[in-house]
Protein backbone atom coordinates (compact mmCIF):
# COMPACT_ATOMS: atom_id res chain seq x y z
CA UNK A 1 0.00 0.00 0.00
CA UNK A 2 1.78 3.17 -0.59
CA UNK A 3 1.42 5.35 2.56
CA UNK A 4 2.43 8.99 1.06
CA UNK A 5 3.73 11.85 3.31
CA UNK A 6 2.50 14.98 2.58
CA UNK A 7 2.38 18.87 4.33
CA UNK A 8 -1.46 20.34 3.45
CA UNK A 9 -0.70 23.26 5.07
CA UNK A 10 1.95 26.05 3.27
CA UNK A 11 4.74 24.24 1.20
CA UNK A 12 7.79 26.09 3.93
CA UNK A 13 6.68 24.41 6.80
CA UNK A 14 9.20 21.98 7.33
CA UNK A 15 6.86 19.47 8.77
CA UNK A 16 5.71 15.97 6.79
CA UNK A 17 2.77 14.20 7.87
CA UNK A 18 2.45 10.80 7.13
CA UNK A 19 -1.13 8.38 7.90
CA UNK A 20 -1.10 4.72 8.80
CA UNK A 21 -3.36 2.10 8.72
CA UNK A 22 -1.52 -0.70 9.12
CA UNK A 23 1.83 -2.22 10.76
CA UNK A 24 3.56 -2.82 8.25
CA UNK A 25 3.19 0.76 6.55
CA UNK A 26 4.45 2.29 10.01
CA UNK A 27 7.51 0.22 10.03
CA UNK A 28 8.48 1.00 6.42
CA UNK A 29 8.08 4.60 7.22
CA UNK A 30 10.12 4.02 10.38
CA UNK A 31 12.87 2.18 8.71
CA UNK A 32 13.12 4.49 5.71
CA UNK A 33 12.62 8.02 8.03
CA UNK A 34 13.75 7.79 11.70
CA UNK A 35 17.29 6.15 13.12
CA UNK A 36 16.23 3.22 15.15
CA UNK A 37 16.87 4.46 18.25
CA UNK A 38 13.78 6.37 17.98
CA UNK A 39 11.56 3.82 17.10
CA UNK A 40 8.33 3.42 18.75
CA UNK A 41 5.88 0.56 18.22
CA UNK A 42 3.03 0.07 16.62
CA UNK A 43 -0.13 1.82 18.58
CA UNK A 44 -2.63 -1.07 18.22
CA UNK A 45 -0.96 -4.20 19.44
CA UNK A 46 -1.85 -5.93 22.34
CA UNK A 47 -0.45 -4.17 24.90
CA UNK A 48 -1.77 -0.78 23.52
CA UNK A 49 -5.25 0.67 23.66
CA UNK A 50 -5.07 3.55 21.51
CA UNK A 51 -8.09 4.69 19.66
CA UNK A 52 -5.62 6.70 17.68
CA UNK A 53 -2.09 7.85 17.86
CA UNK A 54 0.05 10.26 16.61
CA UNK A 55 3.76 10.05 16.76
CA UNK A 56 6.21 12.95 16.41
CA UNK A 57 9.58 12.77 14.92
CA UNK A 58 10.45 16.32 14.81
CA UNK A 59 10.00 16.79 11.41
CA UNK A 60 7.80 13.84 10.50
CA UNK A 61 4.42 13.15 12.42
CA UNK A 62 3.20 9.68 11.67
CA UNK A 63 -0.81 9.56 12.48
CA UNK A 64 -1.56 5.95 13.21
CA UNK A 65 -5.55 5.12 13.00
CA UNK A 66 -7.34 1.80 13.03
CA UNK A 67 -9.78 0.50 9.98
CA UNK A 68 -12.48 2.21 12.05
CA UNK A 69 -11.32 5.61 13.57
CA UNK A 70 -14.27 7.87 14.55
CA UNK A 71 -14.09 11.75 13.26
CA UNK A 72 -13.63 12.90 16.79
CA UNK A 73 -10.26 10.61 17.00
CA UNK A 74 -9.23 12.12 13.77
CA UNK A 75 -10.18 15.64 14.93
CA UNK A 76 -7.95 14.97 17.83
CA UNK A 77 -5.48 13.97 16.58
CA UNK A 78 -5.48 16.68 13.91
CA UNK A 79 -4.65 18.82 17.10
CA UNK A 80 -1.69 17.01 18.39
CA UNK A 81 -0.17 17.36 14.53
CA UNK A 82 -1.01 21.10 14.28
CA UNK A 83 1.08 21.48 17.81
CA UNK A 84 4.12 19.44 16.56
CA UNK A 85 4.05 22.02 13.53
CA UNK A 86 4.05 25.07 15.72
CA UNK A 87 6.73 23.42 17.68
CA UNK A 88 8.52 22.94 14.34
CA UNK A 89 8.19 26.57 13.15
CA UNK A 90 8.91 28.31 16.40
CA UNK A 91 5.69 29.61 16.92
CA UNK A 92 4.98 29.55 20.80
CA UNK A 93 1.52 31.81 20.07
CA UNK A 94 -0.04 31.39 17.52
CA UNK A 95 -3.68 33.68 16.89
CA UNK A 96 -6.57 31.83 17.31
CA UNK A 97 -7.64 32.09 14.20
CA UNK A 98 -4.61 30.51 12.44
CA UNK A 99 -4.96 27.95 15.04
CA UNK A 100 -8.73 26.76 13.88
CA UNK A 101 -7.30 27.17 9.93
CA UNK A 102 -4.72 25.38 10.17
CA UNK A 103 -6.33 22.43 12.69
CA UNK A 104 -9.24 22.36 9.76
CA UNK A 105 -6.63 22.20 7.10
CA UNK A 106 -4.76 19.27 8.47
CA UNK A 107 -8.33 17.33 9.38
CA UNK A 108 -8.94 17.28 6.06
CA UNK A 109 -5.85 16.42 4.11
CA UNK A 110 -5.79 13.36 7.39
CA UNK A 111 -9.33 12.53 6.37
CA UNK A 112 -9.00 12.57 2.54
CA UNK A 113 -5.66 10.48 3.34
CA UNK A 114 -7.27 7.61 5.82
CA UNK A 115 -10.47 7.45 3.47
CA UNK A 116 -7.86 6.92 0.67
CA UNK A 117 -5.75 4.31 2.26
CA UNK A 118 -9.45 2.81 3.44
CA UNK A 119 -9.96 2.28 -0.60
CA UNK A 120 -6.83 1.25 -1.47
CA UNK A 121 -7.67 -1.65 1.21
CA UNK A 122 -11.39 -2.00 -0.26
CA UNK A 123 -12.50 -1.78 3.54
CA UNK A 124 -15.75 -0.08 3.06
CA UNK A 125 -15.95 3.69 5.28
CA UNK A 126 -18.63 2.14 7.79
CA UNK A 127 -18.54 4.17 11.08
CA UNK A 128 -16.56 7.27 8.98
CA UNK A 129 -17.10 10.66 9.00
Amino acid sequence: MATRIFNPLVKTIPTRIGVCIEKSEYEKIQRAEVEPSGWYDWPFDQNHRAQACTVDFRGLVIVCLPLDAKTSSIVHESVHVFEAVMRDIGEKAPSEEFRAYGIQAIFEAITAEYLRLKKVLDVSPKTVI
